[in-house]
């Protein structure tokens, strides 16, 4: 089919983890709660029956910025990142902006576990967990992410080929 070979997928979370947002130290104070990318699923309601910690959005506000997220990001116990329809985990940059800012990610295991034994973790064995422990799964987990995702490079390459300009740049450069 002619649309399907036109269709690129694309995944800048490289350059979001890459990029000069400042990472939370293992001493940065952390409030005992979560933050959801979204707080009105059947997954965050059938996690909050395991969690100790409160569970609010990541957005405090639908207008928020990113900048304001992800110093709410910095400051929580971890992320919940929703699963969707049919319990599958949607992508969202907000599991790459809690990496960038060494705040550790659950989501629905049976689906993360391909990442690599980080991404198993439960939200209750997250909360049993002391600041640094948090820490370093966190990194633990950015590093995992970052070998699954392309990198700013691969990036590059894969916008142009979508945009057509490979064989251009190709030429350009001799």
């Amino acid at each position: 089919n002619t649309l399907d070979s036109k269709k690129h997928g694309l995944c800048p979370d490289a350059l979001l983890l890459s990029s000069t947002v400042k990472p939370a130290s293992p001493l940065t104070t952390r409030h005992e709660w979560w933050r959801a990318t979204a707080v009105q699923t059947d997954w965050v309601a059938e996690m909050r029956q395991h969690l100790r910690h409160p569970v609010v959005p990541a957005k405090a506000t639908p207008k928020a910025g990113d900048e304001e997220v992800v110093a709410r990001l910095a400051h929580s116990t971890g992320t919940l990142a929703t699963t969707y329809r049919q319990a599958i985990p949607w992508w969202t940059t907000r599991v790459a902006q809690s990496l960038a800012v060494h705040t550790p990610v659950v989501t629905d295991w049976r689906y993360s576990v391909g990442l690599g034994a980080p991404w198993a973790v439960l939200g209750a064995t997250v909360e049993s967990m002391d600041r640094l422990e948090r820490h370093e799964l966190a990194l633990l987990q950015r590093s995992t992410y970052m070998q699954a995702v392309p990198s700013p490079n691969e990036l590059q390459e894969k916008i142009l080929e979508a945009l057509g300009l490979r064989e251009k740049v190709e030429n350009a450069n001799g």
